[in-house]
């Protein structure tokens, strides 16, 4: 799968054991691909990607037979056609620079033998994404809801959208999708709704929960890749404010948590202007003080 590949190849570059493109050019959002062609004496020996501006200090980020994926990154080798590929996807602005097609050679005679390499220039341009995110930060109150919309472009009306769950988008959770149509879907607490006429489709999560605060996606299914667009999600915290009468401000104010006041469990209490306690803070003013809680 691939996102709307954009792979430029200028010009190539390196030693006659190890070749590759000079530069390379992808959409923001998309992903390109990076071919490097290496001798047959070569043809066992791992190979890797790494980036920095020297070949001799480049930080690795993949390799072959080791760690062949890592986030947004892969390597693959293919023995058959003496070449190994490195593809970037979802790409971001924070991804131009300099980096390296190296092939990790091995330790003679105790002097260590120098990796052939070819440097490759990635740059990142601002292109055009067929989806994005009418805010990519959203947020709800605890046992309320909120509503995330994403818009893409024409032609996508008819694939399936979808709203899936965690940190890195290659494996989060899908937790609604829509059959293709404008047709309502739902799972437990979210649903999601297509406009087509609009262009945008609409994800709505309901009785919300701390724990539900984390990164989430827009997506639309397609062959290769899925376009994907994060959408950060948080909770709004709850404030309780509780007023007193003249003759009580040197006292001290506690918030406690059970049915009967003389037993209640208590949570935090007043020491000076402020305390804070794990998810809870009570903040002392004029006749007034008032709790907050950020969290379970």
């Amino acid at each position: 799968m691939w996102l709307s590949p954009a792979l430029l190849f200028l010009c190539f570059s390196g030693s006659l054991s190890l070749m590759g493109p000079s530069s390379v050019t992808g959409n923001l959002g998309g992903s390109l691909s990076v071919q490097c062609q290496y001798e047959e004496d070569y043809r066992t020996y791992k190979k890797y990607w790494c980036r920095g501006q020297s070949e001799s200090t480049c930080d690795k980020i993949v390799e072959t037979n080791v760690e062949e994926k890592r986030g947004r990154v892969s390597i693959r080798d293919h023995p058959d056609s003496l070449t190994f590929i490195v593809t970037m996807e979802n790409l971001t602005a924070e991804d131009t620079g300099s980096y390296w097609c190296r092939i990790q050679k091995v330790w003679l005679l105790d002097i260590w033998s120098y990796d052939p390499s070819v440097q490759v220039n990635v740059s990142v341009s601002p292109g055009s994404y067929p989806l994005r995110a009418v805010s990519n930060a959203v947020s709800g109150p605890l046992r309320g809801s909120l509503i995330v919309q994403c818009r893409y472009d024409s032609g996508w009306e008819t694939y399936k959208k979808w709203w899936c769950r965690g940190a890195e988008w290659s494996n989060c959770r899908i937790l609604v999708i829509t059959n293709g149509s404008e047709e309502k879907a739902k799972s437990n607490q979210v649903s999601i709704k297509d406009n087509q006429k609009l262009h945008t489709f609409t994800v709505t999560m309901e009785e919300l929960r701390w724990n539900d605060a984390d990164t989430y996606w827009c997506g639309i299914e397609k062959s290769g890749t899925d376009l994907g667009v994060e959408v950060k999600v948080t909770i709004d915290p709850v404030t309780m404010q509780c007023h007193y009468g003249p003759g009580w401000e040197t006292y001290v104010k506690s918030w406690c948590q059970d049915a009967d006041l003389n037993s209640c469990n208590i949570l935090v209490q007043t020491s000076g202007l402020e305390l804070k306690k794990n998810h809870v803070s009570i903040n002392q003013k004029k006749h007034t003080f008032s709790m907050t809680i950020w969290g379970e």
